[in-house]
């Protein structure tokens, strides 16, 4: 039943509540805490203001809090704000947010209020109805205002910077986003804790998805398998992502997550998938034959994904940084389709289209591996599933190696219509044949530490170990009672 009023959401939680007892919640107050003190580190001096995201209508994916809040005051509560004045590196919180409203808590759940914001948080709170008399007294006469939210008119910050600008019209604002970005770059020994919970449950879903694959199968029974397995093992709150069940045909649509086809028999099914754990959230892919065996063809076309996925990898862990892991994972996969007939060479390029974006090869084409490859070699993961990331991979540091190689149908109309683009459709004619409507992904979670880079997934991918794991899988279900 739709009730068109407001999002039922959790509002009383503060971030990562693990467990009950006051020791874990003053740790987790502390951790917050350090945050906003390196925070104001960065920033010198200046006054901050942070918002919570507007609380949202029905939507399948219920509230989803502004992670930047989140970070800074453990809070995914709509209605509030974070003012932050800083002088000399040290930095003085206070907290904004909404009343408790007993008519509106029925619609929603329980709010904090004020009191319930100083208890869960360590911090001074009041009212969010003072919060702009709070920035105007916290602001001096030269100062901009230092934002981490979008301005758009409509979003809470656009409404509280047009109530500043009526007294205050020649208002300046700047950005704190590099300064919050660095700091959300590089994980605290908590937040990697998080993460890998959130990976371990990840992959406990995965295997019972893989158990429930077979011929005959539709994606959304995989899909209510993973999601089963997780959340009954301590997954909370909402996914990272809509999970990707994508079999035969819908693997070569990158962000396929309608989930509701039927499994093709002697096909592939690629899933990609990621728990979320007290807001911290994983990611994992992986691409297995539904029937429980790579034919010789299938084998070949996943080889060459692995293959580049684990050549990225060996990058990382030699300590090369992310332009290195980039390039070694590109340039191998580049070669292994050329390999497979689907590019000309490793190096080759196709004509574009008027305004095609793409990757541009030395003489200015699109590179032809782009056509089967047109995404990211991988990004940072934490508390958004694209959280962000240092190009040097310095300890602290979480991220992804994304490689996959997607063969659609309809790659000739999609190319521009020239003769050095006609050559090479025929030349890889027959490839493109072969291997038409498949789609394969390889996706794994490392962390950098001061001793080294360590993938936090377990789950095997060499073909014959796949295999087998699948078959062990699928035999206990079979042989539950």
């Amino acid at each position: 039943m739709h009730i068109a009023r407001t999002a039922v959401h959790a509002t009383f939680v503060a971030l990562l509540a693990l467990g009950t007892n006051r020791a874990n919640a003053q740790d987790v107050k502390s951790e917050i805490a350090g945050r906003r003190a390196a925070l104001a580190r960065a920033i010198g001096d200046g006054t901050l203001v942070v918002l919570a995201a507007p609380e949202a209508s029905i939507s399948r994916n219920g509230y989803v809090p502004d992670q930047n809040y989140l970070y800074l005051t453990g809070l995914k509560e709509p209605g509030g704000a974070l003012l932050l004045t800083v002088r000399g590196g040290v930095g003085e919180a206070q907290l904004f947010v909404a009343d408790k409203e007993p008519a509106a808590e029925v619609w929603t759940g329980p709010r904090l209020g004020v009191e319930g914001a100083r208890a869960a948080t360590g911090m001074a709170a009041a009212s969010a109805s003072g919060l702009a008399a709070a920035v105007r007294a916290a602001l001096k006469p030269t100062d901009a205002l230092l934002i981490a939210n979008d301005t758009s008119s409509g979003d809470p910050l656009g409404q509280l910077l047009h109530e500043l600008r009526t007294s205050s019209p020649t208002l300046a604002t700047r950005s704190a986003w590099p300064q919050i970005r660095r700091l959300r770059s590089i994980k605290s020994a908590y937040e990697l804790g998080l993460i890998r919970k959130a990976e371990e449950l990840t992959q406990i879903g995965f295997d019972a998805a893989v158990a429930a694959t077979a011929p005959g199968r539709y994606e959304y029974e995989l899909e209510a398998a993973l999601k089963s397995a997780y959340r009954r093992n301590g997954a909370d709150g909402v996914d990272g992502f809509p999970p990707i069940i994508a079999g035969g045909d819908n693997a070569t649509t990158l962000h396929y997550e309608t989930n509701d086809s039927q499994l093709p028999a002697n096909g592939m099914v690629l899933m990609d998938v990621g728990a979320g754990y007290h807001d911290y959230v994983a990611d994992f892919t992986r691409t297995i034959p539904v029937n429980g065996h790579f034919s010789a063809d299938q084998r070949a076309f996943y080889q060459v994904v692995l293959d580049a996925q684990l050549k990225g990898e060996a990058a990382a862990k030699s300590r090369g940084n992310w332009a290195v892991v980039n390039d070694s994972a590109r340039r191998t996969l580049a070669a292994g389709l050329a390999r497979l007939g689907l590019i000309e060479s490793p190096d080759a390029t196709f004509d574009p289209l008027p305004g095609q974006n793409c990757l541009k090869g030395a003489d200015g084409g699109c590179m032809q591996y782009y056509l089967y490859y047109m995404h990211s070699v991988g990004h940072g993961v934490g508390l958004d599933v694209h959280d962000p990331m240092l190009p040097t991979l310095e300890p602290g540091t979480v991220f992804m190696i994304e490689m996959g190689a997607y063969v659609r149908r309809n790659i000739d109309s999609i190319i521009a219509k020239t003769p050095r683009n006609a050559t090479f459709l025929a030349k890889t004619a027959a490839a493109r044949a072969k291997y038409a409507g498949w789609g394969a992904r390889l996706e794994d979670e490392y962390f950098s530490t001061a001793s080294g880079v360590e993938s936090t997934s377990t789950w095997p991918r060499q073909p014959d170990e796949v295999e087998a794991r699948a078959a062990k899988l699928r035999a206990g279900v079979r042989s539950a009672p």
